[in-house]
C-alpha cells in the first residue's frame, strides 16, 4: 500500500498544475541567466535543488475557497520541467489541515531560510520531497497561553543508482509553545526516518508492522538486515528544537537545533552539536548570525567522534534527495571532518532596493570565506535581480534575472 503513494502523487501534481492554470489569483513569472561559472557556493546551495542553469520560472498561488489553497512553483531548465514547491492545503478547521504535494517543512517556522545557512533537517538546499501530511495545534482550556503543535508525514525518496526501489520518508514532530504578549518560548522534537525501498543490501522491510517499528524507532524483525535487527530499523535522525522570540517594535530570535542520529545524540551525549542562531529584525533590516558545530558527534574514540552525520551504511544516499543534502548545506555526506563554522546573514530594504549579504567563514573545504551578494530592484510589477558569489576556490559567479507579477 505504501508504494501506491509514489504512483499516485505524480497524477495529483499534474492535477494541481492544471487547476492552477485554470483558476485566477496571483501569478509570478521569472527569467534567470547564469554566467559560465555556476559553482558559487551560496548560488549553487540553498537554491531549491536547482543546478544553476539559466531557467524560466513560474509561480501561482490560488485560494480556491476558505478551506483550499493551491501553491504552484515550476521551473523550465535545459529543456526539462522542474517541479518545486507545489501542493494542496486543505483546512479541516482553524487549527488543523491536510497537505499533499511537494513541499519543505511545517516545523522550525522561526528560521529565516533566506539568510540562514540552513535547517539541520529540512532546508531549501534540495528539491522539496513528495509528501502527505496532517498538521494540527491546540491549547488547553485552563491556559490559552500554552500551545501544542504536532504533525505527521509520509513521503518518498527518488529512484537512483543506489535505490532500485526508492525508500520512504517518515516524519513527525511535537512542539510545546508558551506564548506571552511579547515573548514566545518554544521547545520541540522532530523525528525523521528513511525506511523501506531496495538498497545495495536488498529489499528492505516495508509492511504496516515495519511502519510502526519506524514510528517507535524500534529494532527490525527477522526480515530486516542484521544491522537493523540489532539497532533501529531504517535510518533515523532528528533535532531537539529550542527557540525564544521577543517581539515589540523590533524582533529578536534565539534558537538552537540540537542534532541527533541515535540514542546517544538524543540524550545530548554529542554535547553542543547542532545549529545555534540569533536574528534581529526591525521591519527594514535583518541581521542573523549562526554557529554550526559538529565537533563532538557522540564520542572520542577517535579524533572525529563516532557519528558521521547524514551518512548511513544501508541508505548510501544518506540524508539527501536528488543529489542535494536535505539539511544544512555545509555538512557533506561521506565526509567525516568536524565543523566549527560561523555564518552571517544581513538584509536591508531601502526605497526600491532590497539587499542581502551572506558570509560564511573559511573551513576545511574552502580556500577563503564564502559570500553571496544579492541586489533586487523593484519597478512597478517587475523585480530585477543580480547575485554575485564565490566558490570554494574563490572563483566568482554572476546570475541576473527578472520576475514579473501579473
Amino acid at each position: 500500500m505504501f508504494y501506491l503513494f509514489r504512483k499516485k502523487y505524480r497524477i495529483f501534481i499534474i492535477f494541481l498544475i492544471a487547476c492552477s492554470f485554470i483558476l485566477s489569483n496571483e501569478d509570478n513569472a521569472g527569467l534567470s541567466y547564469s554566467s559560465k561559472n555556476k559553482n558559487a557556493f551560496w548560488i549553487k546551495n540553498n537554491n531549491y535543488g536547482l543546478k544553476n542553469s539559466s531557467h524560466i520560472s513560474y509561480q501561482k498561488h490560488v485560494h480556491l475557497n476558505q478551506k483550499i489553497y493551491i501553491n504552484l512553483d515550476l521551473y523550465y531548465i535545459s529543456g526539462n520541467f522542474h517541479i518545486s514547491e507545489t501542493y494542496l492545503k486543505y483546512k479541516v478547521d482553524k487549527d488543523s489541515y491536510f497537505k499533499i504535494g511537494k513541499y519543505y517543512r511545517d516545523f522550525s517556522s522561526y528560521l529565516n531560510d533566506e539568510l540562514s545557512s540552513g535547517s539541520m533537517l529540512i532546508s531549501p538546499n534540495a528539491s522539496p520531497m513528495p509528501k502527505a501530511s496532517y498538521i494540527s495545534k491546540f491549547s488547553p482550556r485552563f491556559n490559552p497561553m500554552i500551545e501544542f503543535k504536532f504533525g505527521i508525514s509520509h513521503g518518498q525518496f527518488d529512484q537512483n543508482l543506489n535505490y532500485d526501489d526508492p525508500p520512504f520518508l517518515h516524519e513527525k514532530f511535537l512542539y510545546f509553545n508558551y506564548k506571552l504578549p511579547q515573548n514566545i518560548f518554544q521547545i520541540g522534537i522532530v523525528h525523521e526516518a528513511i525506511w523501506g525501498g531496495t538498497t545495495h543490501l536488498g529489499k528492505q522491510p516495508a509492511t504496516f508492522e515495519d511502519y510502526f517499528r519506524i514510528f517507535r524507532a524500534s529494532h527490525g524483525s527477522e526480515s530486516a538486515i542484521l544491522m537493523d535487527q540489532v539497532n533501529a530499523l531504517g535510518n533515523h535522525l532528528g533535532i531537539w528544537d529550542f527557540a525564544y522570540i521577543y517581539e515589540n517594535k523590533n524582533r529578536m530570535k534565539f534558537y538552537y537545533q540540537h542534532f541527533f542520529e541515535d540514542d546517544s545524540g538524543f540524550k545530548f551525549k554529542n554535547q553542543y552539536d547542532g545549529l545555534w542562531g540569533i536574528e534581529f529584525s526591525n521591519g527594514t533590516s535583518n541581521f542573523l548570525i549562526e554557529h554550526l558545530n559538529t565537533t563532538s558527534r557522540s564520542g572520542n574514540s577517535n579524533s572525529f567522534g563516532n557519528d558521521n552525520y547524514y551518512y548511513h551504511e544501508n541508505y548510501l544516499e544518506g540524508w539527501s534527495y536528488k543529489e542535494f543534502v536535505l539539511g544544512n548545506a555545509l555538512i557533506f555526506i561521506n565526509d567525516s571532518k568536524p565543523l566549527d563554522i560561523t555564518h552571517l546573514g544581513i538584509s536591508h530594504k531601502i526605497n526600491d532596493f532590497e539587499l542581502a549579504f551572506l558570509l560564511t567563514e573559511k573551513t576545511y573545504f574552502s580556500k577563503t570565506n564564502l559570500f553571496l551578494l544579492k541586489i533586487n530592484k523593484f519597478i512597478d510589477n517587475k523585480i530585477f535581480e543580480i547575485k554575485i558569489g564565490n566558490d570554494v576556490e574563490n572563483n566568482l559567479s554572476l546570475i541576473s534575472g527578472i520576475q514579473i507579477t501579473f
